[in-house]
């Protein structure tokens, strides 16, 4: 048994409440609490809220960079006009190329059938034919 301290060997709740109570009473804690006698007391934000909002409806507040600005910043710096409009003329090609290959995949199908054509399939068919052949 410590004779500095009556509860170190106490066992339960109570006397580990009791040795740390000690503790804190020597002034040895971190989690120190403002002195008594303090005169000025710090005030919550609510109570700093009321007493200094002051807005101003006709000015306009500089906001620091954030997140949409350094989205901005990015895509200004990052990719010029010309960029977008070789990307604009290649998915055109694209798209041209897609659109003949469906029309030559219908004219595969057309040219395959064995049993007589309809009329509007007729149609297309020699539509087809005169475009790409």
């Amino acid at each position: 048994m410590d004779p500095r301290n009556p509860y170190s060997q106490s066992v339960g709740y109570t006397g580990l409440l009791y040795s740390q109570h000690e503790s804190v009473n020597d002034g040895n804690s971190p989690y120190e609490s403002f002195p008594s006698g303090s005169s000025q007391i710090p005030q919550f934000s609510s109570q700093q809220d009321s007493q200094t909002s002051t807005t101003s409806v006709g000015e306009e507040e500089i906001r620091p960079e954030g997140v949409k600005a350094a989205k901005a910043k990015r895509n200004a710096n990052g990719k010029s006009v010309d960029y977008y409009m070789t990307v604009l003329e290649l998915r055109k090609v694209d798209l041209d190329r897609k659109e003949k290959l469906q029309k030559l995949a219908i004219l595969d199908t057309l040219l395959a059938k064995t049993e007589p054509l309809t009329e509007a399939e007729e149609a297309a068919k020699n539509k087809l034919l005169a475009k790409y052949i």
